[in-house]
């Protein structure tokens, strides 16, 4: 069964600057991949399942909805993150309310179509039937439980995993990379995508613009309330008064 990843996708400019920085990190090292832009697209994970026909068609039309009432997130990059348990290489970013929104919205109407608790294997290579009950606990084993997916709630890390290093256990000091304001950006993008390997975004199924509804919806409510107060402002200074009286003053 295939898996599907929720994603954000970085601006055109920011893309460039990841697949820049994983073309480096895999120049200095050995790399499990390299990101490139429109193979292994570089993105921010919000959610993952498994889902059949019927589940991903049902999917595309929830998460159109999603994305037309949401207003596009402006996020901030804090801080370049590695694991070197697992090998993987992230820049991170905040976790805003808009952001933690988003992800419950999708949650909410994605977690109930899947066809399986969870995926087979994990973006790590975790085999999760065997990894969940024996290897979780709190947090992580009850949002898997739940949701199939355990990055949520107070797990939730926002992050763009640039390459995954082939040696594991030491912490890798690469060359200077682009410092991490460079990676900050306005996120407009929402997609699903087919999910390949250690987390990797392989085919492209949909992608929605954020907040596409909201601006007319907005600028029409606006409107309306422009037009609400010209009535009331004619009808405060521009009502007719008594007439006029055209005869002069009569004095004793």
């Amino acid at each position: 069964m295939t898996v599907y990843d929720v994603v954000l996708l970085p601006s055109p400019a920011v893309n460039q600057i990841a697949v820049s920085a994983s073309r480096q990190l895999s120049a200095q090292y050995e790399t499990v991949f390299t990101l490139e832009s429109g193979n292994l697209e570089p993105h921010m994970s919000l959610y993952m399942a498994t889902l059949d026909k019927k589940g991903l068609r049902k999917a595309k039309q929830e998460l159109s909805k999603i994305a037309e009432q949401t207003a596009p997130l402006p996020l901030k990059a804090t801080a370049y993150d590695q694991d070197p348990k697992v090998g993987m290489f992230e820049i991170g970013y905040e976790t805003t309310p808009s952001l933690v929104r988003l992800q419950n919205d999708i949650v909410d109407k994605i977690a109930p179509l899947r066809t399986s608790p969870w995926p087979k294997w994990n973006p790590v290579g975790h085999h999760l039937d065997e990894w969940v009950p024996k290897r979780m606990d709190g947090e992580a084993k009850s949002n898997m439980q739940r949701y199939g997916y355990d990055e949520i709630g107070g797990l939730f890390r926002p992050h763009i995993t640039l390459t995954r290093f082939i040696s594991r256990g030491k912490k890798m000091e690469p060359e200077p990379l682009p410092p991490t304001q460079a990676f900050d950006d306005t996120f407009t993008k929402l997609a699903l995508y087919e999910m390949g390997e250690n987390g990797t975004c392989t085919k492209p199924v949909a992608t929605f613009t954020l907040g596409e509804q909201r601006e007319p919806a907005l600028k029409r409510g606006m409107a309306a309330v422009k037009e609400q107060l010209e009535t009331v402002r004619q009808k405060l200074f521009n009502k007719p008064g008594p007439a006029a009286s055209t005869s002069l003053p009569q004095f004793a």
